[in-house]
């Protein structure tokens, strides 16, 4: 059953409307044989949460409207709240009715005292904290909704929750709330232009106007260091393709610069290389990108230290041979990576799904995604890991837009 329960996971995150259907169809079936058990039941009312998208309600198999979909996903959140023994899964349920009820009532018109049995979002997230009180996933998810009916309280909660755990979303959480308390004060001191990068959810923050004397622009630059964390050539690359489309002024690098005396050294060396993007000329560009990838890469096979250091040492050379133009050498060398680990681990299944999507080669999605519902849906004991499991579909949800 915990195969099957994998499988629904996978097709969940998928996010097309096929797969969604797919999803809800396997959990129900996993809680009609047991009922009692409330993870997954909560992972049902998170599927049923995901499909009010408009783009999946619209074209699920089951021609259910989003309104159905919300008080389905109510339904099972508020079984989990009120009866689930843990109280952490308590709390996040809690915490997703919330979100729900936030965004869900002016959009759709639904009866949400029935549906939400008399309870405001305020009493949710009330709710959500007094169970998982230590939880920061809680505390991030609700403080952020939070900080749209009392903003001084939502600081000190997301705060909380980056002391307990750091996540990139938080941090772009408590920025978004300082930004929040600047327009609030009267004085649009910042402007700042958020894009999301890829998955991991990284965000590049551009200060086109700052006042040194502006309390929420301090409060803000207290958190840049955390934002501008990047963790593999993939996310750079998504990186200084978004910087390369925003405007802004010229100061800007510099200005940056200039106010950045406590960010450590390595992350400021990053910031270095992608504010120096606007300074190349346009026919230059996508060279100087090219370059900055490549020294990217190489102070990684140069620093590490992994306990798999050959297979990770191979890894970051197939991403060099794909920067530098080569793609024959990097699915070539991507086959070395699989011969290296002998069997579909996360390393050898990731990295062929990465080269895969980069090199445009179908058959080998297909192939990852075969492997995947082989695994998830066998008695095996070598499962494929949980992150390699989320990449992999995630790779192949990005492939099929």
């Amino acid at each position: 059953m915990e195969c099957k329960d994998e499988l629904a996971y996978s097709y969940s995150r998928l996010g097309t409307a096929k797969y969604i259907s797919k999803a809800i169809g396997i959990y129900k079936d996993i809680i009609d044989a047991f009922p009692n058990e409330f993870t997954w039941k909560y992972s049902l009312g998170l599927t049923h949460r995901r499909a009010v998208h408009g783009n999946i309600s619209t074209s699920m198999p089951s021609r259910q409207p989003a309104a159905k979909h919300i008080e389905i996903a109510a339904k099972y959140l508020l079984d989990v709240a009120l009866n689930c023994p843990e109280a952490c899964l308590r709390g996040r349920a809690y915490s997703q009715l919330a979100v729900m009820m936030n965004y869900s009532e002016p959009f759709f018109g639904i009866d949400s005292r029935r549906i939400f049995r008399e309870k405001t979002v305020l009493r949710l997230i009330d709710e959500a904290v007094r169970h998982s009180p230590e939880d920061a996933w809680t505390l991030s998810e609700t403080g952020f909704i939070l900080s749209f009916y009392d903003l001084d309280k939502a600081i000190v909660q997301l705060e909380k929750s980056l002391g307990l755990k750091k996540r990139a979303l938080t941090f772009h959480q408590l920025e978004s709330s300082a930004n929040l308390e600047s327009c609030c004060l009267g004085g649009v001191a910042i402007e700042l232009q958020i894009q999301e990068i890829m998955r991991t959810r990284f965000f590049l923050v551009i200060l086109d106007e700052y006042s040194s004397r502006n309390r929420s622009f301090e409060f803000i630059l207290n958190y840049i260091p955390n934002i501008f964390t990047y963790k593999s050539p993939r996310v750079l690359i998504g990186l200084t393709d978004t910087a390369s489309t925003v405007s802004v002024a010229h100061k800007t690098p510099s200005a940056i610069l200039k106010m950045s005396t406590e960010m450590y050294k390595k992350e400021l060396s990053y910031l270095k290389g992608i504010t120096s993007i606007f300074n190349v000329k346009d026919d230059d560009l996508p060279k100087a990108k090219l370059a900055m990838i490549r020294d990217k890469i190489e102070q990684e096979i140069e620093e590490d230290e992994s306990n798999k250091e050959e297979v990770h040492r191979r890894n970051l050379c197939t991403w060099l041979e794909y920067v530098l133009g080569e793609l024959n050498k990097a699915k070539l060398r991507n086959e070395e990576v699989m011969a290296l680990t002998e069997n579909l681990n996360v390393t050898a299944l990731t990295g062929r799904a990465w080269i895969a999507w980069e090199t445009g080669d179908r058959d080998i999605f297909n192939a990852s995604l075969t492997i995947l519902e082989e695994c998830t849906s066998s008695e095996s004991d070598e499962l494929l890991e949980m992150e390699s499991k989320a990449q992999i579909v995630w790779v192949w949800h990005i492939e099929e837009k």
